[in-house]
């Protein structure tokens, strides 16, 4: 995929991204939904994806990785210009955070909780098919090149067995801001 980030089409898509985000972190809070950094030293408190279902759907809580502990391979945070990462959201609440920690709650809770899928290959496929129906077709273009593409890239790309035998380990792809190309929003098509 280019890295195209200040094209019009490219801009607009992430803008949507965006907004629809909060909307939806806003709508989690208003259920009463309660969110928790993981701190820099702390471990995953999620030993299993079911442990996460388990606390969104039981607790109606959920741990979220922060971004300023990392974003892709790089974790340079600074100079990433993903609008993701360099775009502050204000929730209803008041909490201000990077666009990025939004989406990284809202699709774990609406991607994964909600039908209990995994973080594997086919559990973040069917991730990406659930969340995508919660958003404008604007925002579904940038949805897709921050979860499908990189899953594709993850499990499937040049990488994909040392990302098998190394989870811990996992080389993710350069981070880049762009627009995939359209048939890669079609359920019906695997990315690869």
């Amino acid at each position: 995929m280019k890295h195209d980030p200040n094209h019009p089409e490219v801009k607009k898509a992430y803008g949507a991204l965006i907004k629809e985000t909060l909307d939806q972190l806003n709508t989690l809070h208003d259920h009463g939904y309660k969110f928790s950094k993981i701190a820099p030293d702390q471990s995953n408190p999620y030993a299993t994806s079911r442990d996460l279902h388990d606390d969104v759907r039981g607790n109606k809580h959920l741990w979220y990785y922060p971004t300023s502990l990392g974003a892709g391979n790089e974790g340079d945070v600074e100079n990433n210009t993903n609008p993701l990462v360099t775009t502050q959201v204000k929730t209803k609440s008041g909490v201000v955070m990077p666009a990025n920690d939004a989406f990284r709650i809202v699709h774990d809770a609406f991607g994964h909780a909600k039908e209990g899928t995994s973080f594997g290959p086919n559990g973040e496929e069917a991730a990406w098919r659930d969340h995508m129906q919660m958003f404008s077709p604007d925002a579904q273009k940038a949805l897709t090149s921050e979860t499908r593409g990189q899953n594709s890239y993850v499990n499937f790309g040049p990488n994909a067995g040392h990302n098998r035998k190394n989870p811990a380990q996992t080389i993710y792809a350069t981070q880049k801001t762009g627009i995939m190309p359209d048939w890669t929003r079609s359920p019906a098509k695997k990315a690869i």
